[in-house]
Order: structure tokens, then C-alpha cells, then sequence
């Protein structure tokens, strides 16, 4: 009788977790077709809990939350100039105009020694005021 007791648990258990990633699921697809509730769950998620790639997964066009995490892992909390650099040629990608990646390449490329693409970077920093 008690692993008949057992058995129906774990069948609920799953049901119930299939239920939740249901839910969840279809959550993601409404917030990431709706622009402005992408935006704010993306940022949202990011201020909160520091998980980048959540944070850009429902924020898929938000180039300044890129430029935000961008920041922070060059020179904010966590310093990793590679994810920087990422995040920063992200931030490009999708605007352009917005001032600031390039400054911060031409940081990062300095700092790693390659004056060359540094001073290409900021080129651009200084053409695109």
C-alpha cells in the first residue's frame, strides 16, 4: 500500500512540475512578444539576481541593458574584460549610435596592451559625438 502512496506522489509531483513549465514557458513568450515588458523584465531581472544571460534571454533588443552588463563586468562588481568586450560589441550591434561602447573598448583594449585597436575605438567614440 505505501508504494502505491509513493508512486501516486511522484505521478503528481510531475504533473504538477509539468504544469509549472508550462506556465512558465508561455510567461517567456508572451513577455519576450510584448517590446515594453521585455524591456522592463529584462532589467528587472538583471537588477535583481545579476544573471546576465536570463536577463538578455527576455530583453532580446535592449541595447542598453548589453551596455549596462557591459559595465559591470569591466568595471563594476565582476571584472571579466572578455564577457565586457562581448556585451559591448552586443551593445553595438543593435544601436549603433548609443554613446559609450566604443569608450569602453577602447578601454579594454588598452588595458590589454593593443594601443592600436584603442585608439581606432575611440576614433569612433569622438566621430559619433
Amino acid at each position: 500500500m505505501s508504494s502505491f502512496l509513493y508512486g501516486k506522489k511522484v505521478v503528481i509531483f510531475i504533473l504538477v512540475a509539468v504544469a509549472i513549465i508550462c506556465v512558465l514557458g508561455a510567461s517567456l513568450l508572451i513577455i519576450r512578444a510584448i517590446p515594453q515588458y521585455s524591456i522592463v523584465s529584462g532589467k528587472f531581472v538583471w537588477s535583481h539576481t545579476r544573471i546576465a544571460s536570463l536577463a538578455t534571454l527576455l530583453a532580446p533588443r535592449d541595447a542598453a541593458l548589453r551596455f549596462e552588463i557591459g559595465n559591470y563586468y569591466f568595471g563594476g562588481e565582476a571584472h571579466d574584460t572578455t564577457k565586457a568586450e562581448n556585451y559591448f560589441r552586443e551593445t553595438l550591434e543593435l544601436d549603433p549610435l548609443l554613446q559609450g561602447p566604443h569608450y569602453q573598448l577602447a578601454r579594454i583594449y588598452f588595458v590589454q596592451g593593443d594601443f592600436y585597436d584603442a585608439t581606432r575605438e575611440i576614433n569612433k567614440e569622438l566621430a559619433s559625438l
